[in-house]
């Protein structure tokens, strides 16, 4: 299995489990405990640690698993699952990351316009369809947004080529929720500036959207709808 398929399957597996703190002695805590163990600093991050809680979070489009491990007389320490599984995250991941977080409001505003869409729908009847497959998004489905055309990774690099390595202009920053944000508020303007009048948005089922970047456009719609009828 590829690392990105890991991790796709770490994830869906997480979230599956989310909303609990597992105690030692259960089925999940031992596989909880196997995946921390392959974090780069697994020695520190186990120390005193007696619960490991899965947190389920829903940013808008974004919906992801956090892990916090619970210590022996009280508090809490956070653990990066991508690190268990990939190991320390690359810089230009990093960059990525706070690129994301600096235009998560564009993308929101673009799923709540379809969403309201599909409430609206003449007859009940949802007429947003998905950019991977072609099938319609029945308003029971979570709906989710990605980049059409220009990848976002194609268009966050296009972006970062202005900048020389090191360049104050790209200093980053941990969010205390996690995660990265860039420092410079004028390097943020600009992102948002190119972002905004750049990236096309596309609707997309959840499954679409998981798959289409590690397989295309023609296994999603396979995969996600092998007979062709709308979910």
């Amino acid at each position: 299995m590829s690392q990105a398929a890991l991790g796709r399957e770490v994830k869906r597996r997480l979230l599956l489990i989310a909303g609990r703190t597992y105690l030692n002695g259960s089925i999940e805590f031992s596989w909880l405990l196997d995946l921390v163990q392959q974090h780069p600093e697994a020695r520190e991050k186990l120390q005193d640690v007696v619960g490991i809680e899965v947190v389920r979070r829903d940013r808008g489009a974004l919906v992801y698993p956090e892990l916090w491990l619970h210590l022996d007389g009280g508090g809490v320490r956070d653990c990066s699952w991508r690190a268990c599984v990939h190991g320390p995250s690359s810089r230009e991941a990093r960059l990525f990351a706070a690129l994301r977080w600096a235009v998560r409001d564009q993308i929101e505003s673009a799923r709540r316009e379809w969403a309201a869409w599909r409430r609206d729908a003449y007859d009940g009847r949802s007429t947003v369809t998905c950019g991977v497959c072609g099938d319609v998004i029945d308003a029971g489905e979570p709906l989710h947004v990605d980049h059409s055309g220009l990848p976002f990774v194609m268009l966050a690099r296009r972006f970062l080529a202005r900048y020389d390595d090191g360049s104050p202009a790209l200093t980053l920053q941990a969010l205390p929720i996690g995660g990265y944000e860039l420092a410079d508020p004028q390097t943020v303007s600009a992102w948002r500036a190119l972002h905004d009048s750049t990236a096309r948005l596309m609707p997309t089922h959840a499954l679409c959207n998981l798959r289409k970047g590690a397989r295309g456009q023609g296994h999603a719609r396979d995969e996600a709808h092998p007979t062709g009828a709308g979910r």
